[in-house]
């Protein structure tokens, strides 16, 4: 993983499907491939649950429990590279009423303070996270059937985050209140399935795909979907990010398609920032639909000049002797495409700089005579909620250009971002504390936060 990337957990859920596990272990798999980080799977066939988390890729540790049989399933990946961050469990936790199965990504604000409260109860906990919080609070209610034990313990939570919360024949999906963290549900092959990514959802060809709201608590059982409110009504900020960079190509949020706003974004930095260009290059992923929208309002032709390697992302830079071929075993740069040529290189994300800074010479290293960097988020400090950011860390009074190593370099300020996003379908507000806009709502203290 590159000290640029920006990456969040994702959550995949399905009820009523007879081959539950593979079904989840596919969509996890288009989703994440060879990535390493923490994970899980819980699987139902009606009379209990088998869990099991793990570290690793998804093919290592979720191919072998592909055959567990079961209608129902829950399982969670993780940030690459991370702990805490982007994803939880899934975990299980038997109250007096069943056994609850949580998978969740983004974060609680006030997590810490809820587990204080859980403890004094007598709660125990075993992982500490907000996945097992949101657990012990369903398990523990007093309420008569699922969905309203379910109720009793989400309308307690504040953060960013988007959740399933499962019993042995019933899923619920929930989105926090502002919208920060994104939700999606569909059908596949007759089954109600639920995903943090719309993406994983086309990739399975499902149907009547929708975002869940806002604040809406959406229930997948055999008798159909059924959902409620329980939250107070808040001025709903979606992450930025999710069509920045972090949601699949063929993906959507916020009303708007990922490529789209993309698109739009590579316009808006074209406008903001012009330069005289031969080409405009964007790094694979998200980068290459916002060069090309760069390079529609540049006038300069959008050449994909920049492959992903098949390789593996775990080689790791040599410290000696070979330097670069860290680099270069996970991007192939065209050299007919770039030799003697002024290059924009678009890119969606700065946060470190450093695998852009690599990318620049490999890009000088083909025979480029310029390379100027066109970006559209400048990552200015930790995301809260679940979403892995790494900031600049040193240089920040320099120019961009010098530490990058760039002829020219620019970033949109928040403002830009939030604006360039907002035009079109989806007139709305969007998250942009990362970026340096205003957080949506406080996040947890530095001092709240409790380690088991």
């Amino acid at each position: 993983m590159s000290g640029d990337s920006v990456e969040t957990g994702g959550v995949f859920a399905v009820a009523g499907h007879r081959a539950a596990a593979n079904l989840t272990y596919l969509a996890l798999h288009a989703s994440r491939g060879a990535r390493l980080g923490p994970l899980g799977l819980g699987v139902s066939d009606g009379s209990g649950f088998k869990v099991q988390r793990g570290t690793g890729s998804v093919q290592s540790e979720l191919a072998p429990l592909a055959s567990w049989r079961g209608h129902l399933a829950v399982g969670v990946v993780a940030a690459a590279g991370a702990t805490e961050e982007g994803g939880h469990g899934p975990v299980l936790v038997r109250g007096r009423s069943g056994t609850v199965v949580v998978g969740m990504v983004g974060a609680l604000s006030n997590g810490a303070a809820l587990r204080r409260d859980l403890l004094l109860g007598g709660a125990l906990f075993t992982a500490g996270d907000d996945a097992e919080t949101l657990a012990a609070l369903v398990a523990r209610s007093e309420r008569r059937t699922f969905v309203n034990r379910l109720v009793d313990g989400v309308f307690q939570l504040e953060g960013g985050f988007a959740a399933v919360v499962a019993s042995e024949d019933t899923v619920c999906c929930v989105r926090d209140p502002w919208g920060i963290r994104s939700l999606w549900i569909a059908r596949v092959d007759g089954a109600a399935v639920a995903s943090t990514d719309a993406s994983m959802l086309v990739f399975l060809g499902a149907v009547g795909l929708r975002e869940v709201q806002p604040g809406e608590v959406v229930v997948l059982d055999p008798r159909g979907v059924g959902s409620v409110f329980p939250f107070p009504k808040r001025d709903v900020a979606p992450c930025a990010l999710d069509l920045v960079t972090l949601i699949g190509a063929d993906g959507e949020a916020s009303g708007r398609t990922t490529w789209e706003a993309r698109f739009g974004l590579g316009r808006r930095l074209a406008q903001v920032a012009p330069v005289a260009a031969d080409v405009v290059v964007g790094l694979p992923g998200a980068g290459a639909a916002i060069a090309a929208g760069f390079a529609a309002e540049a006038g300069a032709p959008f050449v994909p000049a920049l492959i992903a390697a098949s390789t593996t992302d775990a080689l790791v830079e040599p410290a000696q002797g070979l330097p670069g071929l860290g680099t270069r075993s996970r991007l192939l740069v065209v050299r007919a495409a770039v030799s003697g040529r002024r290059v924009v290189l678009v890119a969606p994300v700065l946060g470190w700089g450093d695998e852009l800074n690599r990318v620049i010479r490999l890009v000088r290293d083909s025979g480029a005579a310029e390379v100027h960097v066109r970006v559209v988020a400048r990552l200015l400090g930790r995301c809260p909620f679940g979403v892995r950011t790494p900031g600049a860390r040193e240089g920040r009074e320099r120019p961009l250009d010098a530490a990058l190593g760039a002829d020219s370099a620019f970033a949109l300020e928040a403002d830009d971002v939030g604006a360039a996003l907002a035009d079109g379908a989806s007139q709305r507000a969007f998250c942009l504390g990362c970026l340096g806009g205003r957080w949506p709502l406080a996040p947890a203290e530095p001092g709240q936060l409790d380690l088991f």
